[in-house]
This record gives C-alpha cells, sequence and structure tokens, in this order.
C-alpha cells in the first residue's frame, strides 16, 4: 500500500546552501521530493476473508500512522520525534515503522519502503 508525503526539513549549518530542484537555496526549510511510503504485511491467510489483512484497514492505519503526522510538515520543526534525530530517509522509514506498529496488529508489519526517488528507496524491516 503507498502513500505520498510532502515534507520540508531544516538545514542546521547556517554557512549551507542547498541545490533543490536546480536552484542553489540559501539556509532555511528546503522542499523535498514527494516521499512515497509502502509497506507490506504478512502472516496466516483468513481462509473466511482470503486476506491477510483487509487492504482498507491497512490504508486507515497508513493514515493515522503516516500521513497525519507527517504530511505537509516541516519535520524537523513540526515533528517531535525529529527534534532528536536527523531528518534522513532512513529515519523517516524507522519512524514510520515504528509507528505503524502502534495501529496494526503484533508481527503483522513485514517492511516499510520510503522511496526518495525511483532510484532511491530505504527498505526498513524493523531491525
Amino acid at each position: 500500500m503507498d502513500s505520498v508525503l510532502k515534507t520540508s526539513v531544516q538545514i542546521h549549518v547556517a554557512s549551507l546552501l542547498v541545490f533543490v530542484y536546480g536552484e542553489l537555496l540559501p539556509f532555511q526549510a528546503c522542499p523535498l521530493p514527494k516521499h512515497r511510503p509502502s509497506c507490506a504485511v504478512c502472516g496466516q491467510i483468513d481462509p473466511v476473508t482470503g486476506m491477510v489483512m483487509n487492504l482498507t484497514d491497512l490504508k486507515k492505519c497508513m493514515e493515522e500512522a503516516i500521513m497525519k503526522p507527517l504530511d505537509h510538515k516541516n519535520l524537523d520543526l513540526d515533528v517531535p520525534y525529529f527534534a532528536d534525530v536527523v531528518s534522513t530517509t532512513e529515519n523517516v522509514a524507522v519512524y514510520i515503522w515504528e509507528n505503524l506498529q502502534k495501529f496494526l496488529p503484533m508481527g503483522v508489519l513485514y517492511k516499510v519502503k520510503v522511496y526518495e526517488t525511483d532510484n532511491n528507496i530505504v527498505v526498513y524491516k524493523g531491525e
């Protein structure tokens, strides 16, 4: 199941210039490309429903665990988790894993993927 996040981060080095979308921008909140988080679940297939988990339920969990806390937010300023954690895509994947665990049945979450671009992907399996 996929979603699309629009986020930004705060660059913490005052002398740093950041190259974003073909422009050199001064130190401040810089928009990131759309992140596309996805997750996979695993477990026993229910003989009645034929599913490990209903995709409508999974989508609701993703909305609560990912979209509400992260979408259209400056990760460093608006999300308390990132006050002391660098907001790399790797750490976004860890955050999503930890948050999804709160909403999904125990042991169902198999992996989280965060697509920074089509070629830059982070996969986290809770390790």
